[in-house]
């Protein structure tokens, strides 16, 4: 019981600290949800580990572990481009849990975007064909059936997903392009857009906040339920479940196969926007 109390503190502890950060009512918010984000909170934690352990980031201290995780990272795609590469078409594979900042970073970065097709239901914010093209689980098979899709994939309870190739062609144009899916997926479309053409340099972007992690997801989900007036029960369940964290841990999966893999911590988006490997 005692240790479940410390437990719990700690949790809370790491909420307050996030006081300064965010508005009351956020705050409020995850506070009031505890009980549903306490189960996660060690997912999260062992998550960075295990990822941190593979990839050689000293995991002694918690809050130390994004930042270890993009240092080493950063050090490993930079390493990997030349200056020869500068000429070739840049594909970015942008993936990370809800509520990280995938969607400002990408408007920071302003490259075009391959717009994925989907038929989960579009969101009061969302418009079809900026997002994603919203379309039927018909329509969403007939594109299958004739082989439109460089990678497509099921998402268990949030319906089917799927990059057309014509769709990436198109944000290629200008040189360079975000497409934003789950790591494994875009481990598959890396090896796709090669088969197309072996220019293509492919880096997969995985954004995550600073530490506490669960903290600051729960905060920036429940900021974004207040202005969207969205139910934050809901979205705890389907943003910040274990789900999420095993899809972290696939990039273990992802960097053993290959795949150039790049941590980021969105403490300030124009950090990580303003990066000199985006101009390369």
């Amino acid at each position: 019981m005692r240790e479940e109390m410390e437990h719990n503190q700690e949790f809370l502890n790491d909420i307050e600290s996030l006081r300064p950060l965010y508005r009351a009512e956020v705050i409020e918010m995850v506070e009031a949800n505890i009980d549903l984000l306490l189960p996660t909170y060690d997912e999260w934690r062992n998550a960075l580990k295990s990822v941190g352990d593979e990839l050689g980031v000293d995991t002694q201290s918690a809050n130390e572990i994004p930042y270890g995780l993009e240092k080493v990272t950063y050090s490993s795609v930079q390493s990997g481009f030349s200056e020869e590469d500068s000429a070739n078409p840049m594909i970015i594979g942008l993936a990370g849990p809800g509520a990280a900042g995938k969607g400002a970073f990408s408007d920071q970065l302003g490259f075009p975007k391959v717009i994925n097709t989907t038929t989960r239901p579009k969101r009061s914010y969302e418009t079809d064909g900026v997002q994603y093209h919203f379309v039927s689980d018909e329509k969403y098979h007939a594109l299958s059936g004739n082989g439109s899709f460089l990678v497509a994939s099921e998402k268990p309870g949030r319906g089917l997903y799927g990059i057309q190739k014509g769709d990436l062609q198109d944000a290629l144009e200008a040189g360079k392009a975000i497409v934003e899916e789950s790591p494994l997926a875009l481990a598959k479309l890396s090896k796709a857009a090669q088969e197309i053409d072996p220019r293509y340099r492919f880096t997969l972007t995985y954004v995550l906040p600073p530490s506490p992690v669960l903290p600051h997801l729960a905060a920036r989900l429940a900021n974004r339920c207040l202005d969207a007036k969205e139910d934050f029960h809901s979205q705890i369940t389907s943003t910040t479940d274990k789900r999420q964290t095993d899809e972290f841990r696939t990039l273990v999966q992802v960097v053993r196969s290959g795949v150039s893999v790049l941590i980021l911590v969105n403490d300030k988006v124009e950090r990580i926007a303003g990066l000199p490997i985006w101009s390369k």
